[in-house]
């Protein structure tokens, strides 16, 4: 969340080891989607997310999970680089918030 230069080459190294492991889970649940859907985020892959987004709300079991989720994206935008990369996350959030009430 930093965004120097530094947290950016980590980030860009971390991504796809997360996203790998994430999406060889097991559990077909609600975190492993919405962890892919954080990645989508992060990667800035509005398709991505909005797929990602479908697969969690679809699993969701728990008011928690998506108001989880929700505090999760609304840091990364807060903390972009580049506010108009994430432009697309607000609608996010708020589906996710929606969700979690």
């Amino acid at each position: 969340m930093k965004g120097d230069e530094a947290a950016q080459t980590e980030l860009a190294r971390l991504l796809p080891v997360v996203r790998y492991g994430a999406e060889l889970a097991a559990l077909d649940d609600y975190w492993k989607h919405a962890t892919l859907l954080e990645i989508a985020v992060l990667s800035r892959d509005e398709g991505a997310a909005a797929e990602h987004l479908a697969d969690a709300a679809a699993r969701i079991r728990e008011a928690f999970q998506p108001a989880t989720t929700a505090d999760n994206l609304d840091i990364i935008v807060k903390t972009a680089a580049d506010p108009e990369a994430v432009g697309f996350v607000p609608p996010i959030i708020a589906r996710l918030r929606e969700r979690g009430s």
